[in-house]
C-alpha cells in the first residue's frame, strides 16, 4: 500500500507541476462545453490556464491553513504571554525571551502540519538556546528547533530523522519549502505512537 501511495503521490506531483495533455484533456471533459471537441488549440488555450488554476488551490488551501492556525493559536499566545508575565523574574534569569519571530514561525508549522494532523496538536516551548515546536506538546516528539538567537544566521532543525542536523533558514516564508520534512517529521510519531526522539541538548 505504501508502495502503490507513493507512486501516485508521484504522478500527482507531475501532474501539478507539468499538466499532461491526458490530464488537460480529462478536465476538458469534465467541463460544460457544448460538447466541443478536444483540439490541438483548446489544448494549448487550457494547459496554462489548468496549470495556473492549481497553483491558486494549492495558495488558497495554504493561506486557509495558516489562517485557521493563526486563529487556533491567539490563545496559546496569549497564555504564553500570561506566563512570561508571571515568571518574568525567573526569564530574566534565564534569559530567556520569545520573539515574535519564533512566534510567527511556530503559526507557519502549525499551518503545514494542519494539513494531516489538529493543529492543536502542536506546541512551542522555549528555552534559551533554541525555540522548540513539538507534537503533543511532548519533548520526546520534536517536530523542529528553531535557533534564531542569531539575527545574521537563523536555522532550523527539522527532526524527519532521528538524528538533529542544522539548516540555515533565509526567511520564514521558506518554512513552506520545507513541507514535506515537516509533514515526514509528524508521521514519525504517527506511525509508531511509542516513537519518541530524544536529541541531545543544543550548546
Amino acid at each position: 500500500m505504501l508502495k502503490c501511495a507513493h507512486a501516485i503521490r508521484t504522478v500527482l506531483l507531475s501532474e501539478l507541476a507539468a499538466p499532461s495533455e491526458d490530464f488537460v484533456r480529462m478536465i476538458f471533459k469534465k467541463m460544460d462545453c457544448g460538447g466541443g471537441f478536444f483540439t490541438e488549440k483548446i489544448k494549448d488555450k487550457l494547459t496554462p490556464l489548468v496549470k495556473s488554476a492549481i497553483e491558486t488551490i494549492i495558495n488558497d488551501k495554504v493561506k486557509a491553513n495558516l489562517d485557521t492556525a493563526l486563529k487556533s493559536t491567539q490563545k496559546t499566545q496569549e497564555e504564553i504571554s500570561e506566563q512570561q508575565q508571571t515568571d518574568a523574574s525567573e526569564e530574566d534569569h534565564d534569559g530567556v525571551v520569545t520573539t515574535q519571530e519564533e512566534i510567527d514561525a511556530c503559526n507557519i508549522v502549525r499551518a503545514i502540519a494542519a494539513e494531516i494532523i489538529d493543529p492543536h496538536r502542536v506546541a512551542m516551548r522555549d528555552v534559551k538556546s533554541y525555540c522548540s515546536i513539538l507534537l503533543d506538546d511532548n519533548n520526546r516528539r520534536p517536530i523542529c528547533r528553531l535557533y534564531f538567537n542569531n539575527a545574521d544566521r537563523k536555522m532550523i532543525s527539522i527532526f524527519d530523522t532521528p538524528q538533529e542536523e542544522k539548516t540555515t533558514l533565509a526567511d520564514l516564508p521558506e518554512l513552506f519549502r520545507m513541507k514535506e520534512r515537516i509533514h515526514n517529521a509528524i508521521r514519525r510519531y504517527l506511525a509508531d505512537p511509542e516513537a519518541g526522539s530524544s536529541p541531545a541538548q543544543a550548546e
